[in-house]
């Protein structure tokens, strides 16, 4: 019992050894500061307080900078754990995201913005109200992903893998799905196209030179674009009558 009692308080000890070491620091500058006043004369007080005031501001500037330069290097890593190919890494950062605040569209810190996701292995993540907004994801897995009211406008979705996916009011303006794999996808009548979505099973346009053809911004003009008109269930629904497979 006694021994369980001296391990208790050594564990405590070891635990606040750091508040200790503070407290015994300013114990011994206030005893200076005591002997300093019995030694000298007027102004020393004056002159103590002004040079406390100097070591505290720069205890403070330099406590944010390396504040500041640890969350940079944080959103750094979490950048680029995002785009991994092993699953756990990358679900792990975009959750880190989500719980920082870092990752959805209520915050104006959107780190994933404008980000090169290709190859990424995001099955199962949850990006629901993500800002993806002209995110690049070629080759990558949004497979059984939650992606509902993300912002995926103007993402290059060429050859990803969306099968299973929610995208209940999900973003898609803009957007490039060449070839994607769509098969499954869920609540995708919920989502949101316009007249620059590039469908599946759109071909780029070449000239007759036999070279791709572009717009004013450079982009890759295709055959086929998004309307009203589309059903977009023939992409979803394996038994549709002119279901469009990815594969």
């Amino acid at each position: 019992m006694a021994s369980a009692r001296r391990d208790d308080i050594q564990s405590i000890h070891q635990q606040y050894l750091p508040f200790y070491n503070i407290g015994g620091g300013l114990a011994l500058i206030l005893i200076g500061i005591w002997i300093g006043s019995l030694i000298f004369t007027s102004g020393y007080f004056t002159n103590v307080y002004t040079e406390a005031l100097s070591v505290i501001a720069t205890i403070v500037v330099l406590d944010r900078l390396n504040d500041w330069r640890e969350e940079r290097r944080l959103k750094a890593r979490l950048r680029r754990e995002a785009t991994s190919r092993d699953n756990s890494t990358a679900l792990n950062a975009i959750d880190w995201l989500r719980a920082e605040n870092w990752l959805t569209l209520d915050n104006r810190e959107h780190l994933l913005r404008e980000q090169k996701l290709s190859r990424a292995n995001l099955q199962d993540a949850y990006l629901y109200q993500a800002d993806l907004e002209n995110c690049n994801f070629y080759k990558s897995t949004l497979r059984d992903a939650d992606i509902s009211k993300a912002n995926l406008r103007g993402a290059y979705l060429h050859n990803a893998n969306l099968a299973n996916a929610s995208a209940f009011g999900t973003d898609f303006r803009g957007a490039c799905l060449w070839y994607a794999n769509m098969r499954n996808m869920r609540h995708l009548d919920k989502a949101i196209f316009d007249e620059t979505t590039i469908l599946p099973d759109s071909r780029p346009l070449y000239d007759e030179n036999g070279e791709v053809m572009t717009d004013d911004n450079e982009l890759i003009l295709f055959d086929f674009y998004w309307t009203p008109e589309i059903d977009m269930s023939r992409y979803t629904n394996p038994e549709h009558r002119d279901f469009w497979d990815a594969r």
